[in-house]
């Protein structure tokens, strides 16, 4: 078999069908509208889709086979992609390592963000570098089955799933319109395809009428305009048409509830949809409402394992024989929809809740909760128990002890040089608070607050934090408790908000951009407090000591800074055999600082990939089977006469012969090579001459074979593959069963293959 693509016949339709499909992966693309705000983002996309398409199409025209063809859409996608997004890291216009770095980290960025996120997001690099590598994709694979494996409907699927995907996950806007764009696409270019493809086989074996192409575009037109009526404004009159959906997408399934999710959601929150009010609070004293906290740090995130124990009997327990300020505070729930409950620290009391579902309380985090999740119209009243505490106080406090060990853990793999820079910053500190407050002004005034930098938590991502000195929330109060903790600090990660927005109706407006994240210590005799690193934020409770202002989003822009000073990470190496990078507690000994389980992902994923591979690998063969024998059955179909019938089949016979290297002879009649390939293969006599005798007759006599013939002509070419297979060596079965060349190969019909000499 020719190694090259079969050069496809210049129809007059060619070029229209190849514009068709572009229009399928405009629309496809288009209704990602419902998915990303604004319209800036299709530009990009529409760049993407153009580009992946003509690439196909040059591809094809210099009649590349699908194995170079693939490699130069990947390297054209991989070159797009780079000048879109990373344009600074290329070299002589090619991806370089650091791209791939780039990339790979907003891909992960953007799966962490994906459980929670509700659309409209903006396209920030994640999910819009998802979005692009999809549309290239999506352009690829419709035009290798539209113009490789000459097929209609299938080379919808690309498209349609992009379609799909975008459809069960978007927001309920534009939702009518984007289905109609796509369907109108979709029906344009399957009547158009299809008539290319009656056109080019015009006359085969059967002469087909004039005007064929014609007619069928004119049915396709019909059937389309009717099915585009129906769909488009029949449907949505249907009694249930404006009914929920049966399955949401999501923990909200609506864009107007808003969603917090321990550190994953909190970029989402700060930089998607700042302007939506989550809930008003009426209270006494100005705040920050705690959602969470975060306890256990296994190197890759921070989670927390809470004990939900029963609000009954009250909540936290204040220490006794400290200055404390109490708070009480109403809420009112606009569109929070979460388990957690914001509330002022330490929450002591739950009254007036109208929650429905039961409510919990992790005494160990001081997190209340509620099963069911917030929703719209919740109320409830708060009374906290807030430390007033001074230096004073914190200076004198005793070495802790009364605390849980897992709030000193670190994960075993801790880069040593980061306990050294922890140690370098608090150097001058003789005590706890000393240490605490050293780390925080370190931060707040050698670091810029940037929502630009990617997402996460990992020791990776503390080091590129460090080395750059930039980040938001996320990163300000994970360093924090990790070098806290490397400093035999008990630390933890609290999430919630700040304060919001005091309007002249008395209440604190909170909004999405007020969603926050920032570390707490613990003090022997004292309990949590909180303390704040990011620039630009201030804890108006925790002013008196932390010596910030209270500040929030929207009030005070964060700092820009002309010269950060730089810190280079020592490499100091510390050996854990000889010495401890942590400051252990009294009571406490090397051996009890806890080693972080890792994720059952990070345990199991080799072994998870490896079980996925070899599920595709198995199934590969048997797909490829199934394509290549649903190609001959349409085909068959597409026989008329039962002339045609046998004609096929005897195609596909010779098809076979040929693939164990047995081709025709040119000028060979059917019954020579029958004869001559049954002497050859050793085929039993009374296959190949029977079919090839009917075949003649029927070709060149105008006998009509009968039904026994049919049946017989249907059987021989799985026979004799069947046999020629059991006869093949195991190399040679193999080979034959995983090579993709069959779905391509030309049927009756197509055109001949033509090879161009210079």
């Amino acid at each position: 078999m020719n190694s090259a693509i079969a050069k496809t016949p210049r129809s007059s339709l060619l070029p229209f069908t190849e514009f068709a499909l572009l229009l399928t992966t405009s629309a496809a693309v288009f209704g990602l509208i419902r998915i990303f705000s604004g319209l800036a983002f299709l530009k990009t996309l529409l760049i993407a889709a153009v580009g992946s398409h003509l690439l196909a199409l040059l591809a094809r025209r210099a009649r590349l086979a699908l194995l170079p063809a693939t490699l130069v859409s990947l390297l054209g996608g991989a070159i797009t992609i780079g000048m879109i997004f990373y344009r600074t890291t290329m070299r002589f216009g090619l991806p370089t390592v650091r791209t791939w770095n780039l990339a790979f980290e907003d891909q992960r960025a953007a799966i962490k963000l994906f459980a929670t996120t509700v659309p409209p997001v903006k396209p920030e690099a994640g999910f819009f570098l998802a979005a692009v590598i999809a549309t290239w994709m999506v352009a690829f694979f419709a035009d290798t089955l539209a113009y490789r494996a000459k097929v209609s409907i299938e080379a919808m699927l690309p498209s349609g799933v992009l379609f799909v995907f975008a459809s069960a996950l978007a927001a309920p806007r534009h939702r009518l319109a984007c289905t109609l764009l796509w369907l109108v696409t979709v029906l344009l270019f399957v009547a158009l395809h299809r008539a290319m493809k009656e056109a080019q086989s015009a006359g085969w074996l059967s002469g087909h009428r004039r005007g064929a192409s014609h007619a069928f575009v004119k049915g396709g037109v019909v059937l389309g305009a009717s099915a585009i009526f129906l769909g488009g404004f029949i449907g949505p009159r249907l009694p249930g048409a404006g009914q929920k959906a049966l399955v949401h997408t999501r923990n909200s399934g609506s864009s107007d509830v808003f969603a917090l999710s321990p550190f994953v959601n909190i970029k989402k929150q700060l930089s998607t949809r700042s302007a939506q009010e989550l809930f008003t609070v009426k209270s006494d004293v100005q705040s920050y409402w705690r959602a969470i906290a975060l306890s256990d740090f296994d190197g890759n995130q921070w989670n927390s394992d809470l004990n939900q124990g029963s609000t009954k009997g009250g909540l936290g327990q204040p220490r006794a024989g400290i200055p404390q300020r109490t708070i009480t505070a109403d809420f009112a729930i606009s569109a929070l929809g979460e388990t957690w409950v914001p509330a002022p620290f330490l929450p002591v009391a739950l009254n007036k809740a109208s929650f429905k579902g039961k409510t919990k309380f992790d005494k160990d985090t001081a997190t209340l909760m509620v099963s069911g999740d917030l929703k719209k119209g919740d109320t409830y009243e708060i009374v906290a128990k807030t430390p007033d505490v001074t230096p004073e106080i914190l200076r004198t406090a005793a070495e802790p002890t009364s605390f849980n060990k897992k709030y000193l853990a670190l994960p075993a793999d801790y880069p040593p040089e980061l306990v050294t820079l922890a140690n370098e910053v608090t150097k001058d500190a003789t005590n706890e608070f000393d240490r605490a407050r050293a780390l925080q002004d370190w931060f707040q005034n050698t670091f810029v607050y940037d929502l630009g930098v990617p997402s996460g938590q990992t020791t990776n991502d503390i080091r590129g934090f460090i080395e750059s000195k930039r980040g938001y929330c996320e990163q300000f109060s994970a360093t924090y408790a990790a070098f806290a903790r490397s400093l035999g600090i008990p630390a933890r990660v609290a999430e919630g908000f700040t304060s919001g927005v005091l309007k002249d109706d008395g209440l604190y407006h909170v909004q999405a951009l007020h969603a926050h994240a920032w570390p707490e210590v613990f003090f022997e005799g004292v309990g949590w407090l909180a303390f704040e690193p990011t620039p630009g934020r201030g804890n108006p409770t925790a002013a008196t000591y932390t010596g910030v202002a209270p500040q929030q989003a929207g009030e005070t822009s964060p700092p820009v800074a002309t010269t950060v000073v730089t810190t280079t990470i020592p490499r100091a190496a510390v050996s854990p055999s000889t010495t401890t990078p942590f400051r252990i507690p009294k009571e406490a000994t090397a051996t009890e600082v806890v080693k972080a389980k890792p994720s059952l992902w990070k345990r199991y994923h080799t072994v998870l990939l490896g079980l996925i591979v070899l599920a595709v690998l198995a199934a590969y063969p048997f797909v490829l089977s199934r394509i290549e024998q649903a190609r001959w059955s349409r085909r068959r179909k597409r026989a008329r006469y039962q002339a045609d019938q046998l004609a096929v089949s005897w195609q596909r016979t010779t098809d076979v012969l040929s693939q164990h290297a047995t081709p025709p002879l040119g000028g060979e009649t059917p019954l020579a090579f029958a004869n001559r390939a049954t002497t050859a293969l050793r085929i039993p006599s009374d296959w190949l001459p029977g079919l090839a005798e009917a075949v003649t007759r029927s070709t060149y006599a105008g006998t009509v074979p009968s039904d026994a013939q049919l049946r017989d002509a249907e059987r021989i070419p799985l026979q004799t593959r069947h046999l020629l297979r059991q006869r093949a060596t195991a190399r040679q079965r193999i080979l034959a069963r995983l090579d993709p060349r069959v779905i391509f190969r030309a049927l009756p019909g197509d055109a001949p293959r033509v090879r161009r000499f210079g």
